[in-house]
């Protein structure tokens, strides 16, 4: 969660504010947990903000569909509760777009 309380002098950037509560099993979070037991894939679309190799380099990308493997609560950066999702990519699909980044 983020607190997005701000003021004009000086607003929250919602992407680097620091979050100020537990994360909750709700909205995006509930969804995608429930793909754990349901296996429905989920699309996934990667920024070029993503501090990672397979971020493009420029703009979003549409990286394919994969499927929620399993999920779990940790502590986050700021100390409180997040959750986490490990997503693997779907079989018969086109090569993955990142891997001509790679190389």
């Amino acid at each position: 969660g983020r607190d997005l309380k701000g003021t004009k002098s000086n607003p929250k950037n919602l992407r680097t504010a620091p979050q100020s509560k537990d994360q909750t099993l709700t909205k995006g979070n509930l969804a995608l947990s429930k793909n754990v037991e349901n296996r429905k894939p989920v699309r996934v679309v990667r920024g070029y903000k993503l501090n990672s190799p397979y971020a493009p380099a420029e703009g979003y990308r549409y990286d394919g569909l994969y499927t929620v493997e399993k999920y779990w609560k940790a502590i986050g950066f700021s100390g409180f509760v997040v959750y986490k999702f490990a997503l693997k990519r779907c079989s018969e699909q086109a090569p993955s777009p990142w891997l001509d980044e790679l190389q």
